[in-house]
């Protein structure tokens, strides 16, 4: 007789245990489903910002001001702690335009011979074990870079720059996050050779004006 007493006692104690515990681990799934509804709301607003962004980027035709409105969409299309838009002059690298770095970083320059251009977007989870990157460790350490990602620019068909996106502590990107960079990447490649050109065009349209005086 005295079994079911003690199986009831046992049944008892786990079932409280069980009670206390719930309550746990139901905080815990709502602290997740929280999580992520506040990333996909996040998410949400980049992309927002993103189309924008975009239009805005198509309507402008000075190359100069373009890498401004390339850097400030990156900035509100992709969360990082900073952010660079490098070009190609020649044989050499050089920030284009800066933010959230050191202010040494904006004069940055770099040989094409020893950094060759980037075939993809490219994520670098420690910059300090990357052999490739080992010229810019020195500027990458004054800004506390520690993870980055690179999206290239082609311009006018040839490698002509890339978006950078700096992170101070290790990082590893979710896929939204490197589709958004790889697609801005695009637009900002189509937008700046199409800038480019149109000055071309209104230089050769000048030089035409000037043979017919």
């Amino acid at each position: 007789k005295a079994q079911p007493v003690a199986t009831f006692r046992h049944m008892a104690e786990l079932f409280q245990v069980d009670a206390i515990s719930y309550p746990a681990r139901q905080m815990s799934r709502d602290a997740s489903i929280t999580e992520e509804l506040a990333r996909l709301r996040a998410s949400e607003a980049r992309l927002i910002a993103f189309a924008e962004g975009a239009r805005r980027l198509l309507g402008v035709t000075d190359p100069k001001a373009l890498v401004d409105e390339v850097l400030a969409l990156a900035q509100q299309s992709v969360a990082a702690d900073g952010y660079a838009v490098w070009r190609r002059e020649d044989d050499t690298w050089r920030v284009a335009a800066a933010s959230g770095m050191d202010a040494s970083f904006a004069g940055l320059e770099l040989p094409t011979e020893h950094n060759p251009p980037l075939t993809g977007p490219t994520v670098t989870e420690d910059v300090t074990t990357t052999p490739m990157l080992e010229a810019r460790r020195e500027a990458y350490a004054k800004s506390g870079v520690r993870s980055l990602v690179a999206v290239p620019l082609e311009i006018r068909g040839r490698p002509g720059g890339s978006i950078v996106y700096y992170h101070r502590e290790r990082h590893r990107p979710q896929p939204i996050e490197l589709k958004i960079a790889e697609a801005l990447g695009h637009l900002a490649s189509a937008a700046i050779s199409s800038a480019e050109l149109h000055v071309e065009q209104q230089q050769l349209a000048g030089e035409n004006a000037r043979l017919l005086e």
